[in-house]
């Protein structure tokens, strides 16, 4: 049985000298042990004193730039991660499951964890309406590479997302309203579960670990190390960008709530009420399949008077990467943090004021964003219990995100560390508005590639009624609890 989230620990990580429920501190664990580990594996242990361990322990979000593994493991087969499993096991030492380390709660890492890294594992080969990907691609690799092929997947627009924790968990995007969710287009996956197996996942083959991986699967019932995914042909597309003045906001999302989600399938469009250091602004992105001329006419069907106008046609790979996500390296990492929630109706006027005035009001020091992604069309149609991600009925994804600056990898100064935590708190009192402000016109339901700590009952806002399928499946195949984090089932 599960436990409840508040007896757990913050982000997923064990504290300082603390431990997952059955474990030993990993400092406790020998050096030849560690050394033993390594000499096993085709891949590399990183521990704290190796140099290249700061880097290795790095998440995406610098949010969580003070987690400390104890050793990353980079895996370069399945083999290596059921010995990497077993060393775990063994010596009592809690996992973290990793592939782009975009985790939102930071839960891909941890505190005295030994986060099991599969990104080296990125290999794309390419086969007649599918293509089998090692479980650490990175989005844009994988683009990069089918376009040489003239395919793509569905999937999302963020560069340096891993493919395999975007497609466990859903996975939207442009082609989402065409050809289904990247869950959706999930053929066969292969998979280490607690007990050192790897099986082989598919419709015929572990049918209903396949289900459950399609929608609940980052991290709580094993390590993914390859995908087959299907593949759609691709050969020129078009996007748009639009913009507005800032009073005319309500105007502009009333009208695109109602027009996006009914879209034509090879459609998709998004809004976003952003504001930054330049002030509040109102926006909308819109994309199609082929040429621009339908995409232009349903257009039309949004207010004008635009301060911002564009549409174009060109190569899809090239229309992707106009709609990328991030480009953040090494250097230049972002801090940030998300929510989200599902929408089954149109907001009304009273909401849609709400969520104007907060973006509005957000506090100086922050860029803060209110993102509306419309649903609908081939994802909608998918019967709702079909894969483990249940949220079949709604018109938009709504996603709020709050960002700031912490000035540097390390605070230089104890004034440098005070205004972060300051930044840190007015992105959290700001979520906290926007989600208080919108979440009583939701389903209830959200999104569970947004990570949310705070949720009051994430099971039902992640799983609804999948939830007691999971929760059996987790006993059946991991009764153990080796994957185990705040939200693991």
């Amino acid at each position: 049985m599960t436990r409840d989230l508040e007896s757990r620990a913050p982000h997923g990580t064990s504290a300082p000298g603390a431990t997952a429920s059955g474990t030993r501190p990993s400092g406790t664990v020998p050096d030849d042990a560690w050394q033993i580990l390594e000499q096993s594996l085709d891949g590399e242990v990183l521990r704290p004193e190796d140099a290249g361990y700061p880097a290795a322990s790095r998440l995406f979000n610098r949010r969580f730039d003070d987690l400390r593994p104890a050793a990353v493991v980079f895996v370069h087969s399945a083999d290596d991660v059921a010995e990497s499993l077993r060393f775990a096991r063994a010596h009592g030492v809690p996992v973290a499951v990793r592939s782009g380390g975009h985790s939102y709660a930071g839960w891909s890492s941890g505190h005295g964890r030994l986060v099991i890294d599969v990104r080296r594992m990125n290999h794309v080969t390419v086969h007649p309406g599918t293509a089998l990907v090692g479980a650490g691609a990175r989005l844009g690799d994988v683009y990069a590479a089918l376009d040489e092929h003239g395919v793509t997947i569905s999937g999302g627009t963020c560069p340096s997302v891993g493919v395999s924790g975007l497609t466990l968990g859903g996975g939207h995007g442009l082609l989402s309203r065409a050809y289904g969710l990247s869950c959706d287009n999930l053929v066969e996956a292969t998979v280490v579960t607690a007990d050192g197996m790897v099986r082989a996942c598919g419709a015929e083959t572990e049918p209903d670990l396949f289900w459950a991986l399609r929608g609940g699967g980052n991290g709580s019932f094993g390590v993914v190390t390859e995908l087959r995914l299907r593949t759609h042909a691709v050969h020129e597309s078009s996007s748009a960008d639009l913009a507005w003045p800032w009073s005319r906001a309500a105007e502009v999302l009333a009208a695109w709530q109602d027009w996006a989600p009914d879209l034509p399938d090879e459609m998709w469009s998004a809004l976003r009420l952003h504001k930054d250091a330049n002030g509040p602004s109102v926006s909308v992105v819109a994309f199609a399949l082929g040429g621009h001329d339908a995409l232009a006419e349903r257009l039309r069907e949004l207010p004008g008077e635009r301060t911002v106008d564009t549409i174009r046609t060109e190569p899809h790979l090239d229309t992707v990467r106009r709609f990328a996500g991030d480009t953040a390296g090494p250097a230049d990492r972002p801090c940030y943090d998300v929510r989200s929630g599902f929408f089954a109706r149109s907001l009304s006027a009273e909401a849609i004021g709400a969520a104007i005035t907060t973006v509005e009001n957000a506090p100086a020091g922050i860029d803060v964003s209110m993102a509306a992604v419309a649903m609908g069309g081939a994802v909608n149609r998918r019967p709702p219990h079909e894969t483990a991600f249940v949220h079949r009925h709604h018109r938009f994804l709504g996603q709020y995100e709050a960002s700031w600056d912490p000035g540097g990898e390390r605070p230089a100064s104890a004034a440098d560390a005070d205004a972060d935590a300051a930044a840190a708190a007015a992105a959290e009192q700001w979520l906290g508005a926007i989600y208080s402000a919108l979440w009583p016109h939701s389903s209830g339901e959200a999104y569970q590639n947004d990570v949310d700590p705070r949720l009051p009952d994430w099971r039902h806002s992640y799983y609804g009624s999948a939830t007691g399928r999971l929760e059996e499946l987790k006993r059946r195949y991991d009764p153990d609890r080796m994957f185990d984090f705040p939200q693991a089932l």
